[in-house]
Order: C-alpha cells, then structure tokens, then sequence
C-alpha cells in the first residue's frame, strides 16, 4: 500500500501492475457505461422531487414571513431578532414623530 504523499504512475508500475489496474478501470467504466442512462435518470428525479421540496418550502416561509410582517410592528420584530437596542430606538423615533 502507498503511502498517502507517494504519487503512483501507470509509467513507473511493473507491467502486471499496469494490466490489473486496465483491467480493473475498464470493468469500472463499462459499469458506468452500461448504468449511466438510468443514473441520468434518476438524478433527474431526484432533482425534479428536490426543486418541488425547495419550493413548497419557499413557499411555506414566504407565507410565515408576511404574516408576521403583517400581524407586528418594526420594534416587535427586531425584539424577537434579540435587537432590543434597535427595538428601543424604534420606538423613541415613533414617540418623537408623535405616531405612537
């Protein structure tokens, strides 16, 4: 076994070496070959049933998001971000505008 900082060539390996590995890279790509439409396939299903998920989700935190938008003000947002500073300023520039 090499060792992991030993670069292993096809030029420098005794011919033995050289056959076995052929031999071993060629059953490795004719299984590719022989596999490769329906692993195409398959990843364009997974990719199609991912898109869906991620979408559903989107959706799903669009909707979240516009009714919290919706449904509390600006400094009751940034409380529950943990931005208490932020929420206080908030609150004092509506309270000098006369809003609040």
């Amino acid at each position: 076994m090499a060792d992991a900082d030993t670069i292993i060539s096809l030029a420098t390996m005794p011919p033995i070496e050289q056959a076995a590995f052929m031999v071993g890279f060629e059953c490795g790509y004719l299984d590719r070959m022989a596999n490769e439409e329906r692993t195409y396939e398959q990843a364009i299903v997974d990719l199609a049933e991912r898109y869906t998920r991620i979408r559903l989700l989107n959706d799903e935190v669009d909707h979240v998001l516009e009714q919290t938008i919706r449904s509390r003000s600006f400094a009751a947002l940034a409380d529950l971000r943990g931005q208490h500073d932020r929420a206080e300023r908030q609150r004092q520039i509506l309270r000098d505008q006369g809003i609040v």
